[in-house]
């Protein structure tokens, strides 16, 4: 299923209505990246996998928050799938304020080409050890694999080429597993609500 515009207006929707009960309740920064409380339309609940839509529990299914949006997750995606590189950048220049200086112009700045028998982590790991592209591959790349659950139409993924996803990430020496710890790290880093 690809991304038409039905899907996407459901998934701006989604983001939209979402922060606007957030609003109307009081909601803070926190339950804006926490909440496991979302409305759905059933575009979008099919899209997702759930069995009904408007307001929707996510507990349980998969991570919460604005992060987990498909709207966000698919902004920030390849048409060929998820992409560390762009979701470590959301993190990085969006929601901590950090300037990223552009990659040298002599560099190759394509994705890896997609191999079935690769996960996407793989794909990416030469990120880490090509010194032309590491000294910001590794500060990007950490955080977008913590977003490798979601595809890049933001639907959960347990496998990618046939193995089990591997969400782990690091965000400047701290560890964590997926959005929903990806998340509340942000919650504690000042860079944050600065940002």
């Amino acid at each position: 299923e690809g991304l038409d515009d039905e899907l996407r207006a459901s998934m701006a929707l989604q983001t939209q209505t979402h922060i606007q009960g957030l609003v109307d309740q009081g909601g803070t920064l926190e339950d804006l990246f926490t909440s496991q409380d979302t409305w759905v339309d059933a575009t979008l609940a099919e899209h997702y996998g759930l069995t009904q839509d408007g307001w929707v529990s996510l507990a349980g299914v998969r991570d919460g928050g604005i992060l987990a949006h498909a709207s966000v997750l698919t902004t920030y995606a390849l048409s060929s799938g998820s992409s560390p590189i762009h979701r470590g950048v959301l993190v990085r220049e969006h929601l901590l304020c950090e300037e990223l200086p552009p990659p040298p112009s002599n560099l190759d700045v394509s994705p890896p080409e997609v191999d079935p028998s690769l996960s996407t982590r793989e794909r990416y790991a030469q990120h880490a050890s090509d010194p032309a592209c590491a000294s910001c591959h590794n500060k990007i790349d950490p955080i977008g694999f913590g977003f490798e659950h979601y595809g890049g139409l933001g639907q959960w993924q347990d496998q990618d080429a046939d193995q089990d996803i591997d969400a782990s990430g690091d965000l400047d020496g701290r560890d964590f597993d997926g959005v929903s710890e990806l998340s509340a790290l942000l919650l504690e880093d000042a860079r944050l609500s600065t940002c």
